[in-house]
């Protein structure tokens, strides 16, 4: 036996799938709320707000802080009267060129041109704290020399008229007019400022080669100023400082230093050392630099390297020995920028210590200046504390120094000539800066709205998962044939067809507010993160899914998951600020918020690039982030599918939670097929018909096309208790099988067992001539059911659900359109296939899951009360609808309307506590467990004594009287032979004697019956 369509197990298969997935399409393109809303509005929204506070910010700053445009480097003279560059902190001063005089500019705007590279406005001082631009603080040079025999060709190298035998040590750029030293110069607290800030102490630690011809260079003693010439003849002109330096008292105390070898030839400098205030002594000068050499001879790196070290630590030692007052005279210039005097009075005090601390050391293994050959190993350091304390250069500006140095040593040693120099000058090309406000300010508020964003999926998934499971959608698919898997997959695929539409909203949304984010990062690198997130999103709410089993309780704590996720990841970025522990990103949205965090920062950052391919790669947090996705992906798919088979829901089959290491251990068992004989005294309740019933079909004395056969049906329940005991029947094609029984009595097992979805614990069955246990495929096909509250989707119509059906079950799709027309018509539904089912009554409703029962032309349909809750008028047409469709197919019908029982059914079995008790045609029920007839007559309250007198007289003497009322009463008694007729002829013959108004005679109802049988001592059992 077969159903009318035949199809093969993969076409069955795909026909599922194509119907899970066009049905969850269909159903999402109606749910506009949840298309439009959610999933586009939603991240549009996130990054709008972002976008729409960064745009309303930066356009009240820039109204307040206008644009201004900066040629900066350029050929004009831009300096003011020492040759210093002109700052620009005041735009007035500052020369100007219109668009058409600076190439590659912005039409119709002025540029304001500069000597210099322009700075921000605020600045980061050598403590770390911001403050404000000031005129003392050293704006990077467009122009850099490490020699000062420069021509006097262009703004930057222009005479300083000074002699070049006293220039100041490490000041790189060029000199102004007059010198470091002029005395007009220092006399103002901002340029002597300059001198202390560009100005260093060059002195090295040297090993020398083994050979010796690197030398070395004596510390020569300060030279003092005398006040009389400081301050004498000469100090208007500015040129007094410089002269004393080149005079013959001053060159002797520089030639009385002992040198040799070839550091021996650098050049000759100064270093200023300042005086401390309310210090009285004169101002000095240290010719520098100096090396200070350890030997050659078992003097190792690690000696040399200890040696550094032990100077630091002297050097701080000192450090931390100064007053407060000091460094609060450097704080001091945070607040007020133009307080010179407090920085000068930090650096005349700190000075002293800064000079007492190496640059580097020299550690020389070859020098051959024959050959022109030197190998040495340049060593400079950089420590925090020491580095805010003096004129300690930078790393980079003392290496360059000191190796531009050491080549002109270098060649000189090699030539033999002390004339002989290298000139080290490096000038800038000109280059347009525009300063205008550019904080990313929707960026950093989008950090913290990014993440809600691209989470808020995961409430939806969940809703969606959880509510089918809460409406019985799932298992009503379940027993229609669906394997969970295709139920799953499915899914999967509409969770990713619905993130990636709100991905690309997400995007599109942060491309049209211009966010760095998404203008910054590479579009491969976004579409990467969104892509494996989506994933590991699905992976996530399927596991979370699997928890709940209610949909208003699931909202409530995933919402609260989502927003604790997205505090708790802001509250740990603080303390993680590098990458945080691996264990932290096992939990997906952390990973995920951390990755966008560094993508976003990147993109807004000064000191990086935004993100591209060639920066995913093991150690960066992103790539980690996107390991730890994908790994997470894969994790929670597995926690999702494991609690699914152990929690499972209110409905289905539980698995234990090691079935993962028992089912390795145990064999394929087979069903229990004996049919022995079970414990009698389980079946003490059944009546001798149930009885005959099984010996009937244990003896197979039936129609063997009989679609529906039960041979000692068993099921137990885990934990010991037995819902169904020994069921044995077998049901004809083309009659209505009334299942009568109180809850718990084990009919909707019965239904679940026969659909596939319990298996049996012992016993056999067929159903359509197909094994229930090992024919699955073909029983879904041949099987319908209409549960007892109707499983529908409000924004599918009728023939929608129907198609849906017919997929599951497998009708071909030439097939569908001819199955589905003739399920409406023979259900009266076709004017209204195209509604809604949200929009249907409650009658109207009932049809439709009874319409679905119906397609694919099953052989057997399960009815399970299909008429409750209705009025009579609705349950009428349903009963005629039920009676139209009974020919060529079996209906199993359980209903607690006794009527409806009697108006249906062709045969009746009712059950308790699991027991068949009794089963046959209404008549032969009632025969058994009815109580007889009863005679009932109605007259006028004066007539009422004689006519009761009368009947009574025919009545048996075991006649009771069960209604006495002022106008009637009612008689049962148990039937005699040819009593019912003479009762008949009596009455109405002699009615209008007695003035009885009506009288009636009946058969008992299946009420009473069922009432009898169940017995109030039995009614009590759970299902």
């Amino acid at each position: 036996m077969d159903s009318e369509y035949d199809s093969t197990p993969v076409e069955r298969k795909s026909f599922q799938f194509r119907a899970l997935l066009r049905n969850k399409l269909s159903y999402q393109r109606r749910q506009l709320k949840i298309n439009i809303c959610c999933v586009a509005l939603c991240p549009f929204l996130m990054v709008a707000i972002g976008g729409i506070i960064g745009i309303v910010i930066k356009r009240v700053i820039k109204n307040s802080n206008p644009r201004a445009n900066y040629l900066m480097c350029s050929n004009e003279n831009v300096l003011d009267d020492y040759n210093l560059p002109i700052s620009g902190i005041n735009l007035d001063n500052l020369p100007t060129f219109d668009s058409s005089q600076v190439p590659k500019s912005k039409s119709g705007e002025l540029y304001y041109l500069t000597n210099y590279y322009i700075l921000p406005y605020t600045i980061s001082d050598k403590t770390g704290q911001t403050r404000p631009f000031s005129i003392a603080d050293p704006a990077p040079s467009c122009a850099w020399s490490l020699d000062k025999d420069y021509s006097f060709s262009d703004p930057y190298f222009l005479n300083p008229n000074v002699s070049l035998s006293a220039r100041i040590e490490a000041s790189d750029k060029p000199d102004p007019l007059g010198g470091w030293l002029n005395t007009i110069l220092l006399a103002q607290d901002k340029y002597a400022l300059k001198l202390f800030i560009n100005q260093g102490a060059p002195w090295f630690l040297v090993r020398d080669s083994p050979t010796g011809g690197a030398g070395y260079r004596n510390r020569a003693q300060p030279i003092s100023i005398p006040s009389t010439v400081l301050y004498g003849p000469g100090f208007d002109s500015g040129s007094t400082i410089q002269d004393y330096l080149s005079s013959n008292s001053s060159q002797s105390i520089i030639n009385s230093t002992m040198g040799s070898g070839i550091l021996n030839q650098a050049t000759t400098r100064f270093y200023f050392n300042a005086p401390m205030q309310n210090v009285s002594y004169p101002y000095s000068f240290q010719a520098v630099p100096w090396f200070d050499s350890m030997g050659s001879n078992n003097v190792t790196a690690e000696d040399v390297d200890d040696a550094l070290s032990n100077k630091v630590k002297s050097v701080l030692a000192k450090i931390q020995t100064l007053e407060p007052n000091i460094f609060n005279a450097l704080y001091a210039n945070v607040s007020d920028p133009d307080d010179y005097n407090s920085l000068l009075y930090y650096y005349g005090n700190t000075s002293f210590i800064s000079t007492e601390l190496p640059w580097g050391a020299l550690v020389f293994d070859k020098t051959d200046n024959e050959n022109m050959v030197w190998e040495y190993t340049l060593q400079v350091g950089e420590n925090v504390q020491t580095s805010s304390a003096g004129s300690i250069l930078p790393i980079v500006q003392r290496m360059v120094n000191q190796q531009a140095e050491l080549g002109n040593s270098f060649l000189k040693s090699a030539l033999n000539n002390a004339e002989a120099s290298i000139v080290h000058l490096l000038r800038a090309m000109p280059q347009i800066y525009i300063y205008e406000f550019s904080v990313p300010i929707g960026s950093l508020v989008g950090t913290s709205l990014y993440p809600f964003g691209v989470t808020f999926l995961i409430s939806i998934f969940v809703l969606i998962i959880v509510k089918e499971k809460e409406d019985r959608i799932l298992i009503m698919m379940q027993m229609n044939g669906l394997k969970l898997k295709y139920y799953y997959i499915s899914h999967y695929l509409h969770f990713f067809i619905l993130a990636i539409w709100s991905f690309i909203f997400f995007v599109i949304s942060g491309k049209v507010f211009k966010l760095e984010m998404f203008e910054g990062t590479s579009l491969g690198v976004l579409c990467i993160l969104l892509l494996v997130w989506a994933n590991a999103m699905i992976s996530v709410s399927f596991f979370l899914s699997s928890i709940f089993q209610k949909s208003s309780s699931s909202q409530v704590i995933i919402y609260l998951i989502v927003l604790w996720s997205v505090i708790i990841d802001g509250a740990i970025s603080f303390i993680y600020t590098s990458s945080p522990p691996l264990a932290y990103l096992i939990w997906p949205p952390f990973a995920m918020f951390r990755g966008m965090s560094r993508i976003n920062a990147a993109a807004v950052s000064t000191e990086r690039p935004s993100y591209t391919f060639s920066d995913l790669k093991s150690g960066d947090d992103v790539f980690n982030s996107i390991i730890a996705l994908i790994i997470g992906w894969f994790v929670y798919l597995i926690l999702a599918v494991y609690l699914n088979l152990v929690i499972g829901g209110d409905f289905g089959i539980r698995r234990p939670w090691h079935f993962f290491i028992t089912d390795f251990f145990k064999k394929e068992v087979e069903i229990p097929r004996t049919l022995d004989s079970v414990d009698e005294s389980e079946l003490q309740f059944e009546d001798s018909d149930v009885k005959a019933e099984r010996n009937r079909v244990l003896n197979d004395q039936f129609s063997h096309d009989n679609p529906l056969i039960l041979r000692r049906v068993r099921k137990v329940y885990p934990g010991g208790k037995i819902a169904v005991k020994d069921v044995t029947m077998t049901v004809e094609k083309g009659t209505i099988f009334g299942l009568l029984g109180p809850n718990g009595a084990g009919k909707t097992t019965i239904i679940s067992m026969m659909s596939g979805l319990y298996r049996m614990s012992s016993g056999y069955a067929t159903l359509a001539g197909f094994d229930v246990t090992t024919q699955t495929k073909q029983v879904y096909r041949n099987v319908g059911i209409c549960p007892q509250h109707d499983i529908l989707w409000d924004d599918l119509s009728i023939s929608e659900h129907l198609y849906f059906y017919a997929r599951i079950k497998g009708i071909p799709a030439k097939d569908e359109k001819a199955v589905v027309d003739d399920v409406i018509e023979r259900v009266d539904l076709t004017s209204m296939k195209n509604v809604l089912s949200k929009n249907l009554s409650g009658g109207q409703k009932r049809r439709l899951s009874i319409a679905i029962s119906f397609v694919g032309n099953p052989s057997v349909v399960f009815l399970d009360e299909p008429t409750t809750g209705l009025d009579p008028e609705v349950r009428r047409t349903v009963w005629n609808i039920i009676n139209g469709n009974k020919e060529g197919r079996t209906i199993i019908l359980t209903t607690h309307s006794m009527e409806e029982a009697e108006v249906l059914c062709n045969r009746i079995g009712i059950m308790a506590q699991g027991t068949m008790r009794c089963i046959g045609t209404q008549l032969r029920l009632k025969q058994l467990y009815g109580s007889g007839f009863l005679v009932t007559i109605s007259c006028d309250r004066s007539y009422l004594p004689n006519a009761k007198k009368f009947v009574e007289s025919m009545l048996p003497i075991d006649a009771q009287l069960v209604d006495n009322f002022v106008n009637g009463a009612s008689w049962e008694f148990k039937p005699q032979p040819n009593l019912i007729a003479t009762l008949y002829n009596q009455l109405n013959a002699n009615k209008d004697h007695y003035n009885i108004n009506d009288w009636g005679i009946c058969q008992t109802s299946l009420d009473e019956v069922f009432l009898r049988i169940i017995g109030e001592d039995e009614s009590g059992a759970t299902e």
